[in-house]
């Protein structure tokens, strides 16, 4: 165009105008960039006020902006403008390890709540997840997860940490002694690491986390566990006091099964109400006159699953006569093979039996009043476990058809009832 001084200019040209990026979340800044050709003159609203024809500027508005570009000469201004949009990054509502501890070996769950994102990642080897999920892992160490949520505006990160941590360590758990017997007291120690709290049971509770020592007393067989825990988890040892019980059977007249039969008479029944047993040959009344004693405990009072370790037949000896030569008598021991009864029993009917394997001998001297023992725990094994009837067992003596000796022991009937003949038997619960 010509005017009166020559060619009027065209207006200005406004080659771009850009904000990069577009959207951004609050607080996050976007760049203006403009490029303007024939202006005398470029300005930009929202208080940036008068610019270079070519240029950036960094803004950061707390609002979505619409940004307006003038680039004016004679000819006029012309305009454009460039929007930065304010909007949110996405939001981790949570994301965590449960639980944050672990052994190694153990498993821990990761779970996480994202909004507003448009994918969401999780590193050490998991990938894209969903915005709302959980997933196991067993990591083999120490390990961070990051998790990743991403929109148009950007990035957000958050992490979760598990920690492979030792379970508690039981260096020793200790019982001196492993066997008591019944009334007697054991001692319990031990030496633990890595715990928060240690508890013994039964009957024990909580005990100090490091090391200790406790003295029981415990009334049968117990098995004592020891726990030991921590964050991670709990280990435990065991161990074992046996307690050997003691059993004294020890009958009287009405349940005692004892008595004696006499070759001299050899169809009579003693009854079994005499308050002494005889064992040996009365030579000065008859040499016929041979005494054998039988004798039987009931075994119902041991509990039914015990070992027996250890069994004494007790016989208190009332009195012991021996000719001159006889200062001593060995008796043997056999186990009756069949049934009888102490008030019909005689020479003539009394059952077969068969001698008693015990080792050693049994002896005994012409020093009366006092309590004589042999360990029978073979035998009276084999009644309780059922390997053969309790008949019961035979008394005799050694060469009992020409020793002269004779020997007496107290009853069931004897009128003292601490002389009685008793079973002493120990043994254990499993």
């Amino acid at each position: 165009m010509l005017g009166c001084g020559g060619p009027i200019p065209s207006k200005p040209t406004i080659n771009s105008f850009t904000a990069a990026p577009p959207t951004i979340a609050p607080g996050d800044s976007s760049v203006l960039s403009w490029n303007v050709t024939g202006a005398t003159s470029v300005t930009i609203s929202h208080g940036i006020g008068s610019v270079s024809s070519t240029g950036t500027r960094s803004t950061s508005p707390a609002t979505t902006t619409n940004y307006l570009l003038t680039a004016t000469n004679s000819s006029g201004s012309v305009y454009a403008t460039a929007t930065v949009t304010i909007a949110p990054k996405p939001t981790i509502n949570s994301f965590k390890a449960t639980p944050p501890t672990i052994a190694s070996g153990g498993s821990s769950t990761l779970s996480w709540n994202v909004t507003g994102a448009t994918s969401v990642t999780i590193d050490q080897g998991i990938g894209s997840v969903s915005s709302i999920d959980a997933r196991s892992v067993r990591p083999t160490r120490t390990t961070t997860y990051t998790l990743t949520a991403t929109n148009s505006v950007g990035s957000v990160t958050a992490t979760a940490i598990i920690t492979i941590a030792p379970k508690p360590t039981i260096n020793f758990f200790n019982v001196t002694p492993e066997v008591v017997d019944s009334g007697g007291n054991s001692t319990l120690s031990w030496d633990v690491t890595n715990a928060t709290s240690v508890k013994i049971e039964p009957g024990i509770g909580s005990v100090e986390i490091i090391a200790g020592v406790r003295t029981v007393i415990p009334i049968t067989t117990t098995t004592y566990t020891l726990t030991a825990t921590n964050s991670v988890g709990s280990v435990t040892a065991k161990v074992k006091i046996r307690v050997n019980e003691i059993k004294i059977i020890q009958p009287g007249p009405i349940d005692g099964q004892d008595v004696d039969v006499c070759r001299y008479l050899p169809d009579t029944s003693m009854s079994g109400d005499s308050s002494v047993l005889f064992v040996g040959r009365a030579w000065w009344v008859s040499p016929l006159d041979v005494n054998r004693t039988y004798i039987k405990f009931n075994l119902s009072s041991i509990p039914t699953g015990a070992v027996i370790i250890e069994a004494k037949l007790k016989l208190y000896q009332d009195n012991y006569t021996g000719e001159s030569g006889y200062p001593n008598m060995e008796i043997f021991l056999w186990r009756a093979e069949g049934g009888w009864n102490e008030n019909t029993i005689t020479w003539n009917n009394q059952p077969p039996t068969s001698r008693v394997a015990l080792g050693g001998s049994w002896i005994i001297d012409h020093v009366s009043n006092q309590w004589r023992e042999r360990d029978i725990t073979v035998l009276v094994s084999g009644w309780f476990r059922g390997t053969y009837p309790n008949y019961g067992l035979m008394l005799s003596a050694k060469n009992e058809f020409t020793i002269k000796a004779l020997a007496m022991f107290c009853s069931s009937n004897n009128t003292d009832a601490l002389k009685r003949p008793k079973l002493e038997i120990k043994y254990y619960i499993p």
